[in-house]
C-alpha cells in the first residue's frame, strides 16, 4: 500500500517553506551532476520522479529509559510492529544485518546508503562483504545533506514522497528542524530532544538515488535464487 506524504510530512515542508527553502521554480524537474562522481561539475535536468519509502526500525529490548508517555508509546509500536528489537540493552547490528537481508530480497538491491559514523564503520564493513561496491559511505555533513534534504522537500510539496503510513517515521518527522549555514540546509534535531534518524536515512537514501543508478550489476551475480 503506497500513502501519500501525510499531514506531518506535509507541515515539515511547509515550516521550512516559510523559510525560503523551496527553490525549485519548475518542479517537475530536478538538476543532478552529469559525472556522479562530481557533484558540484556540470548539472542536467531530468523529470522528477516519485519515490515510494518503506520504513524500518530498530530499537534494543531494553532501551534506555524515557518519559512515561514516550515509552507507552514505543511499546505500542513495538507490539503493533512498526519496530523491532534486538536482544539486550544496546542494538545488536549483527541481527539488523540479517533483517535487512531478509527486507530487501524481494527487490534488485541498486545502493545502499550507511552512516559511517557511530556503529556505522562495522555495519557498513558487513554490509560491503555482501552486496559489494552498491554499499556507499555518507558523511551526514551539511555539504553532503543539503542537496537530497532540498529534494526530499521538493518531493514532498508536488505529491511524489509516497510512505507506508509508519507512525515513528511521522513523529520523526514532526521532530525535524532546518539547520542552515552559508545557504546550505540540513535537517536537525536542535529544537527537538527527539528522534529524526528515519528523516536522515531518507534523506541520504535520496542523496543516492538523485545520483543516478550505480554500476550495473549482471543479474546473474546476486546471491540467490531467481524467480521468473
Amino acid at each position: 500500500m503506497k500513502v501519500r506524504a501525510t499531514e506531518k510530512l506535509i507541515a515539515v515542508f511547509k515550516r521550512l517553506e516559510a523559510k525560503g527553502l523551496s527553490s525549485h521554480d519548475d518542479v517537475d524537474y530536478v538538476e543532478v551532476p552529469v559525472n556522479p562522481d562530481d557533484p558540484d561539475g556540470e548539472k542536467t535536468k531530468q523529470p522528477r520522479r516519485t519515490f515510494s519509502v518503506l520504513s524500518h526500525f530498530w530499537l534494543p529490548e531494553s532501551p534506555v529509559k524515557r518519559d512515561k508517555r514516550m515509552e507507552d508509546v514505543i511499546a505500542s509500536w513495538r507490539q503493533q510492529g512498526f519496530i523491532r528489537t534486538t536482544p539486550g540493552d544496546t542494538v545488536d547490528y549483527d541481527q539488523v544485518l540479517s533483517d535487512i537481508q531478509s527486507i530487501v530480497k524481494p527487490f534488485l538491491v541498486d545502493k545502499i546508503a550507511f552512516d559511517r559514523g557511530f556503529q556505522g564503520v562495522q555495519i557498513g564493513t558487513n554490509m560491503k562483504a555482501i552486496y559489494g561496491d552498491r554499499v556507499e559511505s555518507v558523511i551526514q555533513g551539511l555539504l553532503s545533506m543539503a542537496a537530497p534534504f532540498r529534494e526530499c522537500l521538493e518531493l514532498v510539496k508536488v505529491g511524489r514522497l509516497h510512505h507506508d503510513g509508519n507512525p515513528v517515521l511521522r513523529w520523526m518527522a514532526s521532530n525535524v528542524a532546518a539547520e542552515t549555514r552559508s545557504g546550505l540546509t540540513k535537517p536537525s534535531k536542535d529544537k527537538s530532544g527527539e528522534k529524526i534518524d528515519g528523516i536522515t536515512a531518507l534523506t541520504m537514501a535520496l542523496g543516492e538515488a538523485i545520483k543516478g543508478p550505480a554500476k550495473k550489476t549482471s543479474i546473474y551475480e546476486i546471491p540467490g535464487s531467481l524467480s521468473l
